[in-house]
């Protein structure tokens, strides 16, 4: 009676196994229509992935994105003094515009209502350099949205060079006008010398990438050159200004950055002008 139960038991559990086991075995091996489903998944999401990547990219600023820097500013955080040590704003305005940037969202806006005679609008970043750089590298995306027609001259870019005892070596200045470009340079005494320059960009808006290389006055005596330092300027890749001579300067100076409306003096009609994607590098 135990055997005859137990294989009663048995009989019904080991036919269901079976079952199971031919149903499991049995089946058939993956297709071609299978694996081409699993390639195209895996291709959808690479392609996924990569745009991912890329909006990662756009999203974390032109800064972020093109290596880098000793200082770098897109203009894409609030405020503005965010990167910058000092702001200085009179008679005019400096904002964050979003009516046309080189790096959405924002680009800088500096404007000055029409001045009268000896009337002067200031508004414009500052920036301490605390280093002694025997070379720099400055570029930025500059549009004049409007400057005066009577060729009143606005300084939108400002390079002091400062002796180790706070006092100004030189003065590298960049000022605009409706015809073209002038860089001054000057050591705050007797040597004065203004090297103007075509930009005919800037009679119709248009962005403009500007690029200043300056090598200082004892980097060109280290490697045998003249005693003074060189500056050379570049507008949207083609040369401007090639190696001009500088005052001969002494090293080390301290490099002061200043962006903006640095000065633009009356009697002027109405100005904006707009920046984007400062950068600024020292070169050993």
């Amino acid at each position: 009676m135990i055997a005859r139960a137990t294989l009663a038991w048995w009989l019904p559990v080991a036919l269901a196994l079976g079952a199971c086991s031919t149903s499991s075995g049995g089946g058939s091996p993956p297709s071609a229509a299978d694996d081409a489903g699993d390639s195209a998944d895996a291709t959808s999401a690479e392609a996924a992935d990569a745009a991912e990547a890329a909006e990662a990219e756009a999203s974390a600023g032109y800064c972020a994105s093109t290596g880098p820097h000793f200082f770098c500013d897109d203009f894409d955080e609030d405020p503005l003094t965010h990167d910058w040590d000092t702001m200085t704003v009179q008679h005019g305005a400096l904002t964050l515009d979003t009516a046309r940037a080189t790096s959405a969202p924002y680009a800088l806006l500096a404007t000055s209502p029409a001045l009268a005679v000896d009337a002067v609008t200031t508004a414009s970043l500052a920036k301490q350099v605390v280093d002694t750089p025997p070379q720099v590298h400055v570029a930025f995306d500059f549009a004049a949205d409007a400057l005066d027609p009577g060729g009143a001259l606005a300084t939108v870019f400002v390079l002091d060079l400062l002796a180790t005892d706070g006092s100004l070596a030189e003065v590298l200045s960049l000022e605009v006008h409706g015809a073209g470009g002038v860089l001054v340079d000057g050591d705050g005494g007797a040597f004065l010398e203004q090297h103007p320059f075509a930009w005919p960009q800037l009679a119709t808006g248009a962005w403009s990438r500007v690029q200043l290389d300056v090598v200082f006055a004892n980097a060109d005596v280290v490697d045998g050159g003249p005693a003074g330092g060189t500056v050379s300027m570049s507008v949207d890749g083609q040369t401007a200004l090639a190696a001009v001579a500088m005052a001969p300067t002494a090293q080390p100076s301290l490099p002061e950055l200043q962006l903006g409306l640095v000065s633009l003096a009356g009697p002027s009609a109405a100005v904006a002008v707009r920046f984007d994607d400062f950068t600024f590098a020292t070169l050993p």
